[in-house]
């Protein structure tokens, strides 16, 4: 099933091998998962340190992993008490306190990061982290989240059924696997919902791939209670292979980004007292990365450091009353002197006649500190310094990168400087967003 289930899951293939931590995530609390049961069925220091070992680096690689050890340690719990061995129970509890404590030193970062956090923030209930579900599995095929509702639901009723009372239980038979997996699963998605629930951010197909590693491979052990339920969980899962090979195969043929292209391009072409402008900003993080030309980049707005998301920048430039002032004045003067302003992504040219937009801060600002009204009127003052200096715009050809995921496929354009002679300026020089 877990096969069928993560092996055939677009969302794994292009989310969970990329540099980040959700990836290790899933392979560490994986990982965690498979060492707990063999702490529980052979206890022993040595055990609980390899166990413990894992556990720490699962919930350092993705803070997820918390609520997901969680339910591992439940399910490994559950089974002690049915055997009643407390000296079990005892070892299971180091791991996950151990695991909880080392998070400590983060308690800053944490505390550091209410400044800016209700930024991110949504109001999200059970409906809408189901239909992020919905569309996360559906990336796979249409039916696919209720091939994962329907495993869930049959592996629970199996659990129930193989440990009913008077049920046989000798360590390591399958009834005891099933509790396991069983525990654990519905402890970690229960616990995995009050976490996003009150996280409350607008959720990703990544946030979930740890959720679906455990609960995948939990289904592994919770439908193997009952042997008679191998033959059609087989067919289920054959069934869902076939439908998602489609998906797939046109997933694993997608660019996640065509930033190393375009920085190449602009490595090359862009020169001294040119400009380059990447918008959003949160581009420019892989911009960053790819870019090693000798012209000055900005974003929209403009951040310091573009080596991680920092929000508290963001929120500094949405509480300023001209936040995009130095690069307005690094585009008028690149502009007046006959450079080029190259542009990654794409700004708003205000309608003929009307001058570049005034924002309030947000602390005053009847909209608060959502972020689109000031993209908006930070890309449309960027656009009218353009349309206003500018002599020509030219889209620049890419060479072809195939399909291009949608989270960082982007155009690249040009706005060629008028020289210092020449009084000319062009209208509408770069494409309305």
């Amino acid at each position: 099933v877990s096969l069928a289930l993560l092996g055939f899951n677009v969302a794994v293939i292009t989310h969970g091998d990329a540099i980040r931590g959700y990836g290790l995530g899933m392979l560490t609390a994986l990982l965690t998962l498979g060492l707990l049961w063999r702490l529980v069925e052979r206890p022993s220091v040595l055990n609980t340190l390899i166990a413990l070992a894992s556990a720490v680096v699962s919930v350092h690689a993705v803070f997820f992993n918390a609520v997901i050890l969680l339910g591992v340690c439940a399910g490994g719990t559950a089974v002690a008490l049915r055997r009643r061995q407390w000296n079990t129970i005892r070892l299971i509890a180091i791991v996950g306190s151990v695991s909880a404590l080392s998070l400590l030193p983060y308690i800053a970062v944490f505390q550091s990061r209410k400044a800016w956090n209700f930024m991110i923030q949504f109001p999200i209930s059970l409906e809408w982290i189901w239909a992020r579900f919905v569309a996360t599995s559906g990336l796979s095929g249409p039916l696919t989240h209720w091939f994962w509702i329907g495993l869930a639901l049959l592996g629970v009723l199996a659990v129930l059924a193989a440990n009913r009372r008077g049920a046989p239980g000798s360590p390591g038979k399958p009834a005891e696997v099933g509790l396991f997996c069983g525990v654990a699963l519905v402890t970690a998605v229960s616990a995995y919902l009050l976490f996003v629930l009150r996280l409350a951010y607008p959720m990703q197909p990544w946030y979930f791939l740890v959720l679906m590693a455990l609960v995948a491979s939990c289904l592994d052990g919770a439908l193997l209670a009952v042997p008679r339920l191998r033959i059609t969980v087989t067919v289920v899962a054959i069934a869902a292979m076939t439908l998602a090979i489609g998906p797939v195969w046109k997933s694993v043929h997608v660019r996640k980004t065509n930033l190393d292209v375009i920085a190449a391009k602009l490595t090359q072409s862009s020169e001294k007292g040119d400009v380059i402008i990447v918008t959003p900003w949160f581009i420019g993080i892989t911009f960053d990365r790819y870019y090693h030309g000798a012209a000055e980049w900005f974003t929209i707005p403009p951040m310091s450091s573009h080596k991680v998301h920092r929000w508290d920048q963001l929120k500094d430039a949405m509480t300023s009353a001209d936040a995009m002032k130095p690069v307005l004045s690094r585009i008028e003067t690149a502009l007046q002197s006959g450079h080029r302003v190259w542009l990654v992504g794409s700004v708003i040219i205000p309608a003929e006649g009307q001058g570049p937009p005034v924002i309030a801060p947000a602390t005053a600002a009847p909209w608060g500190f959502r972020e689109e009204p000031y993209y908006r009127a930070w890309a449309t003052q960027v656009g009218y310094v353009m349309s206003r200096d500018g002599l020509s715009r030219h889209t620049i050809l890419m060479p072809s990168a195939g399909l291009v995921s949608h989270y960082e496929g982007l155009p690249l354009g040009m706005v060629q400087g008028r020289p210092p002679a020449d009084g000319r300026a062009a209208a509408n020089v770069v494409a309305p967003r």
